[in-house]
């Protein structure tokens, strides 16, 4: 997907998006995060072992793959 540039404008404007993963139980774990857009992708988290380490990536890591990101 490719942005226009209002959109990435808005997007730039904003501090954090909120990322809502599934547990096993299908109950919402949902965190702000930090995020970036280069005009294509949208990269959220952080970076290091501690990110990897959170919730919302080893819920996705375990396959469930239902994921809402609000900016």
């Amino acid at each position: 997907m490719t942005f226009t540039s209002s959109e990435i404008d808005y997007l730039a404007s904003q501090p954090l998006a909120r990322i809502s993963t599934t547990d096993a139980n299908g109950q919402p774990d949902v965190v702000p995060v930090s995020f970036q857009v280069d005009g294509t992708h949208i990269w959220i988290g952080g970076s290091g072992e501690s990110f990897l380490k959170t919730r919302k990536v080893r819920n996705i890591a375990a396959g469930r793959r239902n994921v809402a990101l609000v900016i």
